[in-house]
């Protein structure tokens, strides 16, 4: 009879209307659905194509201007698809257009002020767990690094003069006393250390990404400090998962200690870095999909950012 009425047409958009959602986001929350049900159906997302389907309808979103419903629909696939290692291995296929793109979605709220900075997206802190939810996968486990292989040892370097001894620059041979560039011994074992016991193979390839794209620095100063922070669908998730994927990737053995470097140089990221922000949300929270909730609501299925 459903089928009937809504061949018929008027009928079933009057349903439609009266559940005040349109066709994309009644579909997108009919595949989140059957995904959060069906684990292997959720696998198929990778051989589909429909990771990096996504990222390119994000990228086909952004450049319209169209931040609602277009938008939060390619977020809300990535959101689920997250949960399984098959599909965090294919973001990592694309890697570089996930992080950029993701972070120009977080702050696609709105024309930016005078100083520069962007309004943060209503559903920032939904996209940002996205990001938590993906390196929380790739990066395996973190609080046990010392279980993987340990990183080969540096080739020993040869004096090419042939002036061994006991040191100096005379003997060709660097003073053992002189401590190294923490940022350069940093640099190289981001290039040889392994990752931590259950990584994905996409784990450098992610830390990269976020290398390039200056991703800790944007989470500290266009997140974390934005004054729009507030103003967000649920803004102790978008603090706590913030901080949380922050010192998630100063964990990683092998990027680690780079990353944990760069946040040192943010005066900002002192004030978040000892508090303990679990305790401003609640297990529910940290994992509802509120868009399988709420309705609908007309803000969030509006095509521009409108007046």
């Amino acid at each position: 009879g459903s089928v009937a009425a809504a061949a018929g047409g008027g009928q079933g958009e009057g349903q439609l209307t009266a559940a005040k959602q349109d066709v994309l986001n009644l579909c997108t929350s009919a595949a989140v659905y059957l995904c959060k049900l069906r684990g292997p159906l959720c696998d198929k997302l990778a051989s589909w194509g429909t990771v990096s389907k996504a990222v390119d309808f994000i990228r086909a979103a952004l450049s319209k201007g169209m931040i609602g419903t277009s938008l939060v629909s390619a977020v809300r696939l990535l959101h689920v698809a997250a949960t399984r290692r098959v599909n965090v291995e294919a973001v990592g296929l694309v890697a570089n257009e996930f992080v950029s793109l993701l972070s120009q979605a977080i702050t696609s709220g709105g024309k930016a002020d005078a100083s520069g900075a962007k309004p943060l997206h209503q559903d920032a802190a939904f996209m940002i767990e996205i990001l938590l939810r993906v390196y929380t996968d790739a990066l395996g486990d973190v609080n046990n690094p010392f279980a993987a292989a340990p990183a080969p040892a540096p080739a020993a370097q040869e004096d090419p003069f042939g002036m061994g001894g006991e040191g100096g620059a005379e003997g060709g041979v660097h003073d053992a006393r002189t401590a190294p560039d923490p940022a350069m011994v940093a640099l190289e074992k981001s290039k040889t250390a392994p990752g931590a016991p259950g990584s994905a193979h996409s784990r450098a390839a992610l830390l990269t990404a976020v290398q390039v794209n200056g991703t800790l620095s944007f989470l500290v100063s266009d997140v974390l400090e934005n004054s729009t922070a507030n103003s967000v669908m649920d803004p102790a998730s978008l603090k706590v998962h913030s901080v949380d994927l922050l010192k998630l990737l100063s964990k990683d053995p092998g990027f680690g200690d780079l990353f944990a470097l760069t946040l040192d140089q943010l005066p900002a990221w002192k004030k978040y870095s000892t508090q303990d922000h679990s305790l401003f949300i609640t297990g529910t929270q940290q994992t509802a999909d509120y868009f399988l909730t709420d309705g609908g609501a007309k803000d969030r299925k509006l095509l521009t950012s409108g007046p």
